[in-house]
């Protein structure tokens, strides 16, 4: 037992099936998705987009440490990304266009987070 996981890294395990960072990135689009809607009210679109970030932080802080480890640049651009998009949702002036430009840049960074920590493709072709 001991030799079995003398060799595995326990942070690896965090980003092999990455449910929780996926989670947090489809909850990044669906945010943007909403602060899209023309017909609610600015301040209606940055109160809905800001309940939707504080459940994205709650996923995104369980393999934040993971993420870390494995792509610091990555983990430290999303939380300045989701720092700024806080800072629009608490903002007195709603501001949903700046806001989704965080929550965009979020999404984009945690799809490389995935892609990174997924398998290669497989070439089918055999070539």
């Amino acid at each position: 037992m001991a030799d079995e996981l003398a060799g595995s890294d326990p942070v690896d395990g965090f980003l092999e099936t990455p449910a929780l960072v996926l989670a947090a990135r489809d909850l990044a689009l669906e945010a943007d998705r909403q602060l899209a809607a023309a017909q609610a009210s600015p301040n209606a679109r940055v109160a809905a987009g800001g309940k939707i970030l504080e459940a994205i932080w709650r996923y995104y802080n369980l393999v934040d440490f993971a993420i870390s480890q494995r792509d610091p640049k990555a983990a430290t651009a999303v939380r300045l990304a989701f720092e700024e998009a806080e800072g629009y949702a608490k903002a007195r002036r709603p501001a949903p266009d700046r806001m989704r430009s965080s929550l965009t840049q979020i999404a984009r960074l945690l799809t490389g987070v995935i892609e990174a920590s997924s398998p290669p493709a497989r070439n089918a072709g055999g070539v």
